[in-house]
């Protein structure tokens, strides 16, 4: 885990949203931020994505979202 992730550790909350780099991919991801067991892990919204495990991996923490809606 990069030192800037280390630093927003605290912040970061089970099934947080956020938006995220892992090992310099190209392009930022949002992602839902899993923490359970000793274990992290990143779970897309659409279920047609992966999961990523970022447990022994470099990822870039851009921001957390704060709020969202959804239209009925």
């Amino acid at each position: 885990m990069s030192r800037r992730a280390e630093s927003w550790r605290l912040q970061l909350t089970h099934a947080k949203r956020v938006v995220v780099k892992v090992d310099d991919d190209a392009e930022p991801i949002l992602r839902e931020y899993v923490e359970e067991g000793g274990k992290r892990w990143l779970r897309p919204l659409n279920p047609q994505y992966p999961v990523i495990d970022i447990t022994h991996r470099e990822v870039a923490f851009f921001g957390g979202v704060v709020g969202y809606w959804r239209e009925e």
